[in-house]
């Protein structure tokens, strides 16, 4: 009795390992189209072209809760202590998500999450950022949050 069981939790846990392979795979472009909209919204935030991603790359739920020039004015106060960018940003995690918390602090909201966590240098120190992504409507990937804490290295 005991072989016969633990050949089922062997059957299973292969099952559950090859359905999250699977699932990582049909995830590939997706994932993809995900860290490029990151990777461009980092690439802007570098730039301090705080307009043009508002315009482009920020999330409807974000821009529900905030005005154009409330992001700008955050984004400025928040950044401009890093300077330009003295090395490229290196990639370090990502994760997927279907439920995130609320932009707005008000529980969760369903849908395409990604996140990226960076290793970035600027001018005046080293940072990990964390660029969090959402599937909009229309097919594309937008800022849903961002996040940073300075590295020690």
């Amino acid at each position: 009795m005991q072989k016969r069981r633990s050949v089922g939790i062997a059957s299973r846990t292969v099952l559950a390992i090859s359905a999250l392979v699977i699932g990582f795979a049909s995830h590939g472009a997706e994932a993809d189209n995900a860290e490029s909209s990151a990777e461009k919204i980092l690439r802007l935030l570098g730039e301090s072209n705080y307009g043009e991603l508002w315009g482009c790359c920020v999330s409807t739920d974000v821009k529900a809760i905030l005005t154009r020039d409330a992001f700008i004015a955050q984004m400025s106060i928040g950044r401009a202590p890093f300077g330009s960018p003295a090395d490229p940003p290196k990639m370090i995690s990502s994760t997927f998500a279907t439920v995130a918390p609320s932009v707005s602090g008000a529980g969760t909201k369903s849908g395409r999450f990604y996140s990226f966590t960076y290793a970035t240098s600027y001018q005046t120190a080293k940072y990990y950022e964390a660029i969090s992504v959402v599937l909009e409507p229309d097919g594309i990937f937008r800022m849903w949050g961002i996040n940073g804490a300075a590295r020690k290295d």
